[in-house]
């Protein structure tokens, strides 16, 4: 113990490794050397040390990594792989870069024994990481540092049904590309004043588990709410109604998303990729269906909580507002239709981290919200306090507001404000249905809106 003590008060770097909160007893002996654990034990029960799991690894000295040149270069230290059944856990030791979306698992997988790391899933949601700097010796002699990262995560092996969650997505998508709807051009278009034909669904979850009917209810709900839209339109249309402008609102929730926001998301069968692809070329086929009818287009985005981003080592749980996977969407269906024929059609109205996305639509101020962050015991009064911000600081009024999130109907008018929230195209989950009786009706809505409605709008269409 005197020796240990002595060593601290003449070595700086000792006794930082002794009070270091996130070294362990037996990892300060073994850096340190020459002391075993019990010694570093007795040195720390004299101080008020306690023990504290790092986000970052200390900083402390260690060996020179292998060349860059070197194929094993990616893995330094120790690794290990458990794996039982279909289910594992890795912890990769030092690495000299990053993983990132664009370098994968795959590399690290194989590195770490797996033939076929496609047949793996690593489980985003329980990824722990560390990172420090690390002491290197150059060729001129001197030293410097070098950044390294350490990763440990649990793994799960894609079983049939996953392979077969992905065929179906994959399968959708194709037939959803496909579909086309004949639009009769000779309507009864003219007759009054300007309207414009407002279409509003939103928490489709696409890849939720499949006690929900899976991604074939969904598909066939899209279908039917798209075509029973576009028939209201024709009926309007055929009597006098001058539709002069389409609103396609998208209403949040469009993926289920897998990063463990919710319990249901640790029950999805398809993967976060295939529920990207689905929800954004389901987007589009339904844009190019509106489109056909040669009338413009206004596209409105908000986003939502089962679209948020997850950081794995930091709260809050998302890193901004604008980090969410329905904005991401939005944004590459945007790059699609600005490069098709059909580009001039579309007005875009994608926010960046505003929970409520405000606009013009037919001389109509509107505001657009997924719902997650309105007071849900007092809904109303939070309509109010956001209509009137908005008139307060940007003299925007508001008279309509688009809502979904609650996965039900529901019409209110809040003062001079119709508040108008949409039911799901997601039917619920059988954790509610069976705990609480609560079954969503799924579907969504369409109506008329003008300003010369006296609730500015009108024939409310239930999809």
């Amino acid at each position: 113990m005197k020796q240990l003590k002595d060593l601290a008060e003449q070595d700086p770097e000792v006794k930082k490794i002794l009070l270091n909160p996130a070294v362990r007893h037996t990892e300060a002996a073994s850096l340190i050397g020459g002391f075993d654990e019990s010694s570093v034990r007795r040195w720390r029960s004299k101080t008020d040390w306690k023990y504290k799991p790092p986000l970052e690894a200390p900083e402390v000295p260690g060996e020179d990594p292998p060349e860059d040149d070197d194929p094993e270069s990616l893995m330094q230290g120790k690794a290990s792989v458990k794996i039982t059944g279909d289910t594992g856990v890795i912890e990769t030791g030092r690495l000299t870069e990053r993983i990132t979306a664009e370098t994968g698992w795959d590399p690290v997988l194989r590195i770490l024994g797996f033939d076929d790391p496609e047949n793996w899933i690593v489980l985003e949601d329980t990824v722990t990481m560390a990172s420090w700097e690390q002491s290197k010796a150059l060729e001129d002699g001197t030293r410097s540092t070098i950044r390294l990262y350490s990763y440990r995560a649990r793994i799960q092996r894609r079983t049939h049904e996953i392979e077969m969650a992905d065929e179906e997505l994959s399968d959708a998508v194709k037939r959803m590309r496909k579909k086309r709807y004949t639009i009769n051009r000779t309507l009864g278009t003219g007759l009054g004043p300007e309207v414009g034909w407002v279409h509003h669904q939103g928490d489709e979850q696409a890849g939720k588990d499949k006690n929900n009917g899976g991604l074939q209810r969904l598909e066939d709900v899209e279908a039917f709410v798209l075509e029973s839209s576009i028939k209201a339109m024709k009926s309007h249309m055929k009597r006098g109604a001058n539709i002069v402008a389409i609103l396609d609102n998208a209403a949040g929730d469009r993926i289920e998303n897998i990063f463990g926001h919710y319990p249901s998301q640790g029950r999805t069968t398809e993967t976060l990729r295939k529920q990207k692809a689905y929800a954004t070329e389901s987007d589009i086929a339904r844009t190019e269906v509106f489109a056909e009818l040669g009338l413009p287009i206004t596209k409105v985005y908000t986003p939502s909580n089962h679209g948020e981003m997850r950081q794995v080592l930091s709260q809050p749980s998302f890193s901004s507002e604008s980090d969410n996977w329905d904005l991401i969407i939005a944004e590459d269906v945007k790059r699609v239709i600005d490069r098709s024929p059909i580009a001039d059609q579309i007005t875009w109205h994608i926010p960046h981290d505003e929970p409520v996305t405000y606009f013009d639509f037919c001389g109509v101020g509107l505001g657009a919200t997924h719902g997650h962050k309105a007071d849900g015991k007092n809904l109303p009064k939070w309509v109010l306090g956001q209509r009137d911000k908005a008139s307060y600081h940007d003299d925007f009024k508001a008279r309509i507001m688009l809502m979904g999130h609650k996965h039900h109907f529901h019409l209110e008018d809040v003062s001079g404000t119709m508040l108008v929230q949409t039911s799901s195209l997601d039917t619920g989950s059988r954790f509610f249905e069976d705990g609480y009786g609560i079954k969503a009706t799924g579907g969504a809505l369409a109506f008329l809106v003008g300003p010369h409605f006296s609730t500015y709008m009108d024939s409310l269409t239930f999809l």
